[in-house]
């Protein structure tokens, strides 16, 4: 098999060494041993690290988001061709799937969720922003679809209910290999099995988080 190329080489070890070690604590110097590159190469490919982290970000975010927009622009035309409105969880559902099948994907994208799970938990705000900055956009898509499907839910309590459900989605994808059972150093207490595949836990969040959104 071909060795990967260097940029690529480089974005993968950021990944890794991002997500166990965080940004801030990730020489470049370290960054080029692991990806058998030269310091130069950052430059050359980057510019700079912080360039290196926009580049991480666009390399995984922009697919995924692609891949959710148009989950979501189908649940809606869908909608709007039996002239009726949008069905919320399957708004949600166009969010939560793809995701769900992007970190079982690969080593990478777990690697990718473990390292947006330190940035968004650090002090410094800058790369937060960076990240934030890319899926806003989608935030707002979803964010309109979900006040057509739930008109009689205040338009207040729907932002903040969506905010909370992405905020324990996030919380579930930094731990998928908990709530798949797969996690070695936390063990499933007897009796409960872990979600068998990625549509077994879409519906378990979905029945979870559902009731309190659509609640008037």
């Amino acid at each position: 098999m071909p060795k990967p190329a260097t940029k690529d080489r480089i974005l993968d070890a950021a990944e890794i060494l991002f997500a166990s070690d965080g940004y801030h604590c990730t020489s470049l110097r370290t960054l080029t041993t692991e990806a058998e590159a030269n310091l130069a190469a950052v430059n050359y490919h980057f510019g700079s690290k912080e360039a290196l982290v926009e580049a991480l970000l666009e390399r995984r975010l922009q697919p995924l988001n692609r891949q959710r927009l148009e989950r979501l622009n189908h649940v809606l035309e869908a909608a709007r061709q039996k002239q009726q409105r949008p069905d919320a969880k399957e708004i949600l559902r166009a969010f939560i799937e793809p995701t769900l099948n992007f970190v079982e994907s690969g080593k990478g994208p777990r690697h990718f969720v473990a390292f947006i799970g330190r940035i968004m938990m650090e002090p410094d705000d800058s790369l937060r922003t960076m990240f934030l900055q890319r899926v806003r956009p989608l935030f707002d898509s979803f964010y309109t679809a979900l006040r057509e499907a739930l008109p009689e839910v205040p338009q207040q309590a729907i932002y903040m209910r969506l905010q909370m459900i992405i905020g324990m989605f996030s919380h579930a994808m930094c731990g998928f290999e908990r709530f798949a059972g797969k996690a070695r150093e936390f063990p499933l207490p007897p009796g409960v099995t872990p979600a068998h595949n990625t549509q077994e836990l879409c519906d378990m969040m979905l029945a979870f988080v559902l009731p309190g959104l659509e609640k008037p």
